[in-house]
């Protein structure tokens, strides 16, 4: 029999094949050690990048939701100012028509044409009694839609709304009453502010303006 080799304490030395195994072993070890940390060092890597950039989205994000909210709050703000310039007409007009006090009376007496039904299709009375009448709808319905606006256009395009339909009521509010307090007198003057209405511009409530159908429209013993 052959006996195994011996070192010089006589414990059996490995052999070349054995060494050889044991090497190799040791470098798949190391070699797959050195993969898992630079995988944990990427990933780690990425996700302190991930979790930056996550950062800096949610506060652009958070910045502009508070600027969009500051520009909406702006907006309803002055959808309400001109909203209150519509019921403050319309406040005028219920007072004027239902008022009690002697003041509500003697303006009734000076402005009773507007009451009287005889006037109600002349131009100027109707206006003011169509504008009356949708700026009251419109108001009935606007704090609905307001409040299902979601973006600024349609919050601006209500407030452009909201600005016209109140300088339409005032308008016709004023010249139905300077026309009423008039209308006794041998000669209706028109107001100024309808003397610069174009003949040709409609109405948005759906009446075209002109100095014709003033006229046509005025009682016989106004005169022209």
């Amino acid at each position: 029999m052959t006996s195994s080799p011996t070192d010089k304490d006589g414990v059996p030395a490995l052999t070349s094949p054995h060494r050889d195994v044991r090497v190799w072993r040791l470098i798949s070890l190391s070699a797959i050690l050195t993969v898992i940390a630079l995988c944990l060092i990427i990933i780690f890597h990425w996700l302190g990048f991930g979790l930056v950039l996550a950062c800096a989205v949610v506060a652009i994000v958070i910045a502009r939701t508070s600027t969009f909210s500051a520009e909406q709050e702006q907006v309803r703000q002055s959808i309400e100012l001109s909203a209150a310039d519509i019921t403050a007409v319309l406040d005028q007009w219920e007072a004027f028509q239902n008022g009690t006090s002697d003041q509500a009376v003697t303006d009734r007496s000076m402005h009773s044409v507007l009451l009287d039904e005889s006037h109600q299709e002349n131009p100027i009375i109707s206006r003011f009694h169509k504008a009356r009448a949708s700026s009251k709808l419109f108001i009935d319905d606007l704090e609905g839609v307001v409040t299902h606006a979601r973006t600024i256009h349609m919050l601006e395009h209500i407030l452009s709304t909201t600005d016209e339909m109140a300088r339409e009521l005032q308008e016709a509010w004023v010249e139905a009453r300077q026309y009423a307090s008039h209308v006794d007198s041998p000669v209706v003057r028109l107001p100024e502010t309808q003397t610069r209405t174009s003949p040709t511009s409609p109405s948005i409530y759906g009446w075209t303006p002109g100095a014709s159908s003033y006229r046509s429209s005025f009682p016989r013993n106004a005169g022209a």
